[in-house]
């Protein structure tokens, strides 16, 4: 289940007390996602006297909730800005590049399970699931280098089950009628995008593999 962290924390009422806060963290899963925005004060390792026993050089983010819901709604108790946070980030690959370039005062998008109530720092604790958007750059990276190889390769990944059996035929039609364009089309079929599409399924698999792992390893032991 997702939830809106100041939703979340307009069940707790102006007046929240520890016992309160303690609390929230007992009233939903681990699984459960809360997605908030986040105002950066520090990034750092984290250390191992966080209530939760972290790998060491996982970075800690910490930072106020920014709440921008309008206004001029009625439905949420107060504006929930101010709320201090921790977010635990792994320091792992698929993460480094977006946490490489924020700075103090950067306010990010993110998603992530609740901890706990952090007593002795006074903050929320989360582990990080979801960073949301890219950065400018990243996009005009992406459309540089990353697509003009992505978009064929994702075409190779998804028909290689198809290219395979057509490659087979047009090969046996080739040589049964003596037709060298038809078995050189066959050729390249089977075994050029057919090989090539099993790789990437095969890597793509490992790939998947491995980030699963980390996650349950990190964040839902």
């Amino acid at each position: 289940m997702t939830h809106d962290l100041p939703e979340l924390l307009d069940l707790l009422g102006p007046r929240a007390t520890l016992k309160d806060r303690k609390t929230l963290g007992q009233l939903i899963s681990k699984e459960d996602i809360c997605t908030f925005n986040l105002k950066i004060n520090n990034i750092q390792p984290a250390s191992s006297n966080l209530k939760e026993k972290n790998p060491q050089g996982d970075i800690l983010v910490t930072g106020r909730l920014e709440d921008y819901r309008p206004a001029y709604e009625s439905e949420h108790l107060r504006d929930q800005s101010g709320e201090k946070i921790e977010l635990l980030i792994p320091n792992k690959w698929k993460w480094k590049w977006k946490t490489s370039k924020w700075e103090k005062r950067d306010v990010i998008e993110c998603s992530g399970h609740l901890q706990c109530w952090n007593g002795a720092t006074n903050h929320y604790q989360f582990r990080v699931s979801k960073i949301h958007g890219d950065p400018i750059w990243v996009w005009v990276f992406k459309i540089i280098f990353v697509y003009p190889i992505w978009i064929p390769c994702w075409l190779i990944y998804k028909t290689v089950y198809v290219a395979i059996p057509v490659g087979l035929i047009l090969l046996i039609v080739g040589e049964w009628q003596d037709n060298g364009d038809l078995t050189n089309w066959g050729l390249i079929l089977s075994f050029g995008i057919g090989i090539l599409g099993l790789t990437l399924r095969f890597y793509v698999w490992a790939i998947t593999a491995k980030m699963q792992a980390e996650d349950r390893e990190f964040g839902l032991k």
